[in-house]
């Protein structure tokens, strides 16, 4: 159906204006919205009929290129919408042939994926030949497809060359350069004494020589706590010159506290000087702690060698001796004070059995558990019995003892004596009377080490009593008690 479209707009707004308003009376619209209408004469030269017509729909009746084309005045130049023989047009889709003038003219065609069926190619490579390349005949118009020679640009982005490539000025940039010189000529080099910023290589690649360094840069290290390797030079050359740098896992230097540690020092150091005694700091100490070995230390020490006083030992290790028969035991001439250790041919000490020996052995005091013996004669058992039968033999004792053996022997086998040995608080009166052991007597003898209560305080009187009158045939009693002060 034909339609007459009359370019009014109907402003769906508040104001409405009469039949008979004059176009040039209407306000003017310059930003009309899609839902705006339209007076439109529907079927003018039929039956003709007012209609309203959403503006968009004005739009959907140019559907088509060629009836844009009828209406517009300019569709030559650039921009979206553009008619004509010479547009700029992004990434196209060609479906017919391009010749190869619209091809190199930068003004046709700038950038974008062109397939060999599109352009004006007269041969075809064969199959299975890789690296041709497409050149350009000006005078013919036409690509062909040619063998790759030096200079060209291959599809895997190498460029064959029979000779140096010499960019002059230019600059080549890439992310990665690549060399497949495995031996021989150096793959890189840099003719510059510039420094070369941020150039990395492995030590094992280097294909020369660096230039020998008369200065390093120090960084100063007092507190880290770890053992650096100290630095020294290779080849055993005190005389200087390029030499290499070496060192050694035992021989260190430990920042946080200073400490320089060797397996071994050697020297006179005699240029030693502030070296601090042991104070008890093993931070500071130069002799903390450990022994000095025998190969350190002189045999002939002298005072121009070793001066000053050594600190006095308050203590000294010593070791278990038990096989020794002559061991000769150390004394001092004085009780206190700082002295020298002395020894005497006097005295001797047999380490196997524990025996003393001394030319003279005195004491002031009692020995303790040292064995004693008290030993006496009674001649005429029966007379001394018919005068006293209780025989004092220690009226007070000097110190607690403890009577551990006696023995009795008689000058007859066939007579016996009994009687026991006992203590009391004195002689006089002997109270507290107790009694140590019996010495009873078998066939003229007794030896007895059983003793069980020869306990005897200090300040008692020690004796012997009888319990009945010897055999007159009894001459002598020979009496030996063995004892150790407490």
């Amino acid at each position: 159906m034909k339609k007459l479209i009359v370019l009014m707009t109907i402003l769906l707004a508040s104001v409405v204006y009469a039949a008979d308003t004059k176009l040039t009376d209407l306000t003017l619209l310059y930003t009309p919205a899609s839902v705006d209408r339209m007076y439109v004469v529907d079927d003018p030269n039929g039956t003709p009929l007012s209609r309203a017509m959403p503006l968009i729909s004005l739009f959907n009746l140019m559907d088509a290129s060629a009836e844009l084309l009828a209406i517009m005045d300019d569709e030559t130049g650039t921009g979206v919408l553009v008619f004509g023989t010479a547009p700029t047009i992004d990434s196209p889709v060609f479906t017919t042939a391009i010749t190869a003038t619209d091809l190199i003219d930068s003004a046709h065609y700038n950038a974008g994926s062109i397939d060999e069926e599109h352009l004006n190619v007269t041969n075809t490579p064969g199959a299975g030949e890789d690296n041709y390349v497409l050149t350009y005949n000006h005078a013919a118009a036409n690509f062909t497809w040619a063998a790759a020679g030096a200079g060209d640009l291959l599809a895997d982005g190498t460029v064959p060359l029979t000779a140096g490539w010499d960019v002059g000025a230019y600059t080549i940039t890439g992310l990665t350069f690549v060399s497949d010189q495995a031996t021989g000529t150096a793959p890189f080099t840099v003719a510059s004494t510039t420094e070369v910023a941020n150039l990395k290589a492995a030590t094992a690649t280097l294909a020369t020589t660096a230039t020998v360094a008369t200065t390093v840069t120090i960084t100063d290290n007092e507190a880290t706590a770890e053992n650096n390797p100290i630095v020294f030079v290779a080849g055993a050359d005190p005389n200087g010159g390029n030499l290499g740098l070496e060192t050694d896992g035992t021989t260190y230097y430990t920042p946080s506290t200073g400490t320089i540690t060797a397996t071994e020092f050697a020297g006179g150091g005699a240029g030693l000087t502030a070296i601090d005694a042991a104070t008890g700091d093993s931070a500071t100490d130069f002799f903390d702690a450990g022994e000095i070995v025998d190969a350190r230390i002189s045999d002939t020490l002298t005072s121009s060698s070793c001066t000053g006083t050594a600190a006095v030992a308050t203590a000294a290790t010593a070791a278990v001796e038990g096989t020794d028969t002559t061991c000769f035991p150390v004394f001092v001439t004085a009780a206190t004070g700082n002295l020298g250790a002395k020894t005497s041919a006097s005295l001797i000490f047999d380490s196997n059995t524990g025996t003393l020996g001394a030319t003279i052995l005195t004491t002031a005091t009692n020995i303790k558990a040292m064995p004693r013996h008290m030993i006496f004669n009674i001649i005429n058992p029966l007379a001394t019995q018919t005068e006293d039968n209780e025989i004092c033999l220690w009226p007070v004792t000097s110190a607690a003892l403890t009577v551990t053996k006696i023995v009795v022997t008689l000058d007859a086998t066939t007579n016996e004596v009994a009687g026991d040995l006992k203590w009391a608080d004195a002689f006089i009166g002997l109270a507290g009377a107790t009694v140590i052991n019996t010495f009873d007597t078998t066939s003229g003898v007794l030896a007895d080490d059983s003793i069980t209560a020869g306990e005897v305080a200090a300040g008692k009187c020690l004796y012997i009593a009888f319990d009945s009158a010897p055999n007159t045939a009894i001459t002598q009693m020979c009496v030996d008690i063995t004892y150790d002060f407490d």
